[in-house]
């Protein structure tokens, strides 16, 4: 049985540019320093000047990022292998060498030739080589690497618009027009027949048609992607399966012998959310900006963002957080129960699709939301599902819960410092609603039993309990010390509608 896991690629969108840089940096890093060449933001840089999504796909393992390739037509060369980058934690393990070898039995069959450079005395200089590539230049840095394809291609020429073999072409002609051409082409066995004129105009057809090298076909983003496998029992892929939501994949993959590999929830679609506010208290105060960001795992696929005039002065405390003040807000900000509106319907929207919402402090974002629609006279979120909102996935809760003893801050710069992801620009909504998405992926990761292997559902319910105690736990301590009449609302996710519905579905 095949040991590797069932991977896919797909055509890369504008959103995949930053993984793809971050990839590219941390793969690359160890090699360029060696060689003294190492430029962290020259590195970044690079990938971004010249990043097509016309040419490049993502790799999915399990329907999670794992890398990255650019694949570009070259009228000289016939194809140039620009990027191929694969996740440090999966390399080693045959995954590589299975995903160039369907790259290359893709250039077979066209007949194309494949150039790659790589970095001298690196380990991908070694794996081109067992595959075929020979050195035809280095220098002490860079090393260019050639491979003619395995097969010689048929000729094949321009017939009523279409492309097809010369031998099919032929056997659509006059018998005597075959004869003549024929005979014409025969040449002694073991020798090459010698061209006439006909067949030099079709090899010259053939040039003009397809001497371009024309790109592999891409698939259709709408639709599921197609999942591979290195070697099937029967030479055949696994077939991906599931519900398709807009260009992604929900969940599973059916392998060749039969058996379904459930994806988990960190590998499916997710919808990070955040709000930033005029202040803390959810009851009272407004918000100010707003981010709904979807992401496939932990890879951001699009976002929408909202400014709002808030319709009340912006304190200088809430400014100073988020960097929007009174003066912004007004000249560009959008009217705030017209926005409200848009911001709760387009939740509701992905919450009706099957994603999770990831939230950090899910109480806090949930209860300012529907304390803005009630304010508007607009409905809840519950009362526009028909249910309470769910399956929401808080990043915060569940830290608290899996490490409960560790010393120190949870806010999310420091929450997300424990867990290695990167916030590039705290309290702004977008980025704060994406950290929050990678923590929760980075926390299933770590714990998989207890996250990683739990259906949101089943999550959810998990996280009503686990703030439950916390917020007895923390009322309780309080009441010993400065404060005897703490009280600490032990409600999650939302704490505006205390309506009795259905529970969450995912």
């Amino acid at each position: 049985m095949n040991s590797l896991p069932v991977w896919t690629l797909e055509p890369a969108g504008p959103a995949h540019l930053e993984p793809v840089v971050e990839l590219k940096a941390q793969v690359m890093r160890a090699d360029l320093e060696r060689l003294g060449r190492w430029d962290r933001e020259r590195s970044r840089e690079r990938v971004r000047k010249s990043f097509s999504t016309r040419h490049t796909s993502v790799l999915l393992v399990e329907g999670a990022f794992a890398g990255c390739v650019t694949v570009r037509p070259d009228e000289q060369v016939g194809r140039h292998l620009e990027l191929f980058y694969l996740a440090p934690h999966l390399q080693g393990r045959g995954l590589g060498t299975a995903v160039l070898r369907h790259l290359l039995a893709d250039a077979d069959a066209a007949g194309d030739p494949v150039r790659l450079v790589v970095l001298q005395g690196s380990a991908a200089q070694r794996l081109y080589a067992r595959h075929g590539f020979e050195v035809v230049h280095e220098d002490p840095i860079d090393v260019t690497m050639h491979r003619e394809p395995a097969r010689p291609p048929r000729a094949r020429r321009v017939d009523g618009g279409r492309v097809c073999d010369v031998r099919t072409a032929i056997g659509r002609q006059a018998p005597e027009a075959r004869e003549t051409e024929s005979a014409g082409n025969r040449g002694a066995v073991g020798t090459r027949p010698e061209l006439r004129p006909l067949e030099k105009r079709r090899q010259q057809e053939v040039g003009e048609a397809v001497g371009a090298r024309r790109r592999p076909a891409v698939q259709d983003r709408r639709s599921p992607p197609t999942a591979v496998q290195g070697r099937g029992a029967a030479g055949t892929p696994p077939r991906a399966v599931g519900l398709s939501v807009g260009r992604v994949m929900m969940g599973a993959v059916s392998l060749e012998d039969g058996r379904t590999h459930l994806m988990s929830w960190w590998q499916q679609p997710l919808v990070g959310f955040d709000l930033e506010t005029t202040g803390t208290d959810p009851a009272v105060d407004r918000i100010v900006t707003a981010a709904l960001v979807d992401t496939v795992g932990a890879v951001r696929v699009e976002a929408a963002n909202w400014l709002l005039d808030p319709g009340v002065p912006i304190p200088a405390e809430a400014e100073a957080i988020h960097g929007i003040g009174d003066a912004l807000a007004r000249s560009r900000g959008r009217q705030a129960k017209e926005a409200v509106e848009e911001i709760a319907a387009a939740l509701c929207a992905r919450i009706a699709d099957g994603r999770p919402v990831v939230a950090f402090n899910a109480p806090f974002d949930l209860s300012l939301l529907d304390a803005e629609l009630r304010r508007y006279g607009l409905p809840t979120l519950a009362e526009r599902l028909g249910r309470p909102v769910g399956p929401v996935l808080d990043a915060l809760v569940i830290d608290r819960a899996v490490d409960r003893y560790r010393k120190g801050s949870r806010t999310l710069q420091r929450v997300c410092e424990v867990y290695g992801v990167e916030l590039t620009d705290a309290h702004e909504a977008g980025s704060d609603a994406l950290a929050a998405v990678r923590v929760a992926v980075a926390l299933a990761g770590r714990y998989p039993a207890e996250v990683g292997e739990v259906a949101p559902a089943e999550l959810h319910a998990r996280q009503i309990g686990w703030y439950r105690e916390w917020a007895e736990g923390l009322q309780a301590w309080l009441r010993r010390g400065k404060d005897p009449l703490a009280v600490v609302d032990p409600r999650w996710p939302s704490r505006v509608s205390e309506q009795q519905l259905p529970g969450p579905t995912g």
